[in-house]
């Protein structure tokens, strides 16, 4: 039986040999099959079960030193952490805002205990988490966002760029932390879980479902919900009690013009979602021709002032206060 060769291509798992693995399909450009990098870890248990002989080129770690840090757990959050733990460190945990997510992530990337990456929506997250790893593990921490590029044993990104730089970063952790996993099914942001090969993944939410349902592809894209609490879980001990009250309002006029105008930001959600579609076709068209030359970092800035340039300056004074700070 002929050997098998996997390697790494823009997102992509290449397969010479004469082996069809599931999941894959021929690419008659390079006379090999070719398979999403979220399949990875699918096709190396594949071929292992199959007494298939390969060679395993495709990771790329970045090096990582042993990773330790002294946070200590809930009881809750052991819980979240054992169930991740044997859903093969694949998942996602829905806790509330305030109940320690960032701990749960911190203590998955200590028992994975090699390259990782935290991916959030917002510059603030960013440099809260950035913050807190370094605070507690104690080592340099990479970054990813806001004009700074730097790889470490542990990278922070977000994002937008992590979906920009995905052909070049996919094969360079082990495990991928998804804060705020519901915008990953977003239409741009999906390819970013699609593109990493990373074996391990954990998403991170206080609100799983979207109203465009597209949280169903979540299972597919980093396993699927492994642990969930609800407010009154955690009401009394762990977080303050509550109560909900409604309370109507009269509008004014102008305050009434000026909610039309937020109802008219969903439509801005849409645009945004639509340069994102194209950003993935100009992606995909460099794995066609990779002989064009890719300069993610202009494309990036192209795609700000698509968006900055077609908003109102009303408009968008808002989506930055909706959103909080972009790339």
């Amino acid at each position: 039986m002929e050997s098998v060769t996997l390697s790494f291509d823009n997102g992509t798992v290449v397969i010479k040999g004469d082996t069809r693995v599931p999941n894959s399909s021929w690419d008659d450009r390079i006379g090999a099959f070719r398979a999403q990098g979220l399949y990875y870890n699918e096709i190396v248990e594949f071929l292992n079960k199959s007494s298939v002989p390969f060679t395993d080129n495709c990771m790329d770690l970045v090096p990582c030193p042993d990773l330790k840090t002294e946070v200590k757990l809930r009881t809750y959050q052991k819980r979240a952490i054992k169930a991740w733990v044997n859903a093969a460190k694949r998942g996602i945990v829905v806790l509330p805002t305030g109940a320690g997510k960032t701990i749960i992530g911190m203590k998955a990337i200590e028992l994975v205990n090699h390259a990782s990456i935290v991916l959030v929506p917002t510059l603030d997250l960013l440099d809260q988490w950035k913050t807190k790893l370094e605070k507690d593990f104690k080592i340099p921490i990479g970054e990813y966002g806001g004009g700074t590029n730097t790889l470490e044993g542990i990278t922070i990104s977000t994002y937008d760029s992590a979906y920009l730089r995905a052909g070049e970063l996919g094969n360079k952790f082990n495990l991928v932390v998804f804060d705020e996993v519901h915008h990953l099914p977003a239409e741009g942001y999906r390819h970013i879980a699609e593109m990493f090969t990373a074996p391990y993944r954990l998403g991170l939410t206080a609100t799983l479902e979207r109203e465009d349902m597209m949280h169903r592809e979540l299972p597919r894209l980093i396993g699927g919900l492994v642990f969930g609490l609800k407010p009154s879980d955690l009401a009394g001990k762990y977080l303050s009690d509550y109560s909900l009250e409604r309370i109507n309002l009269d509008l004014t006029p102008a305050e009434q013009i000026d909610q039309r105008d937020w109802i008219e930001l969903g439509d801005l959600e849409a645009f945004r979602q639509a340069i994102w579609t194209m950003v993935h076709g100009i992606v995909s068209m460099h794995v066609l021709r990779p002989d064009v030359e890719w300069k993610p970092d202009l494309l990036d800035q192209s795609i700000e002032g698509i968006i900055r340039g077609w908003l109102t300056p009303k408009h968008a004074r808002q989506m930055s206060t909706r959103q909080g700070p972009q790339e």
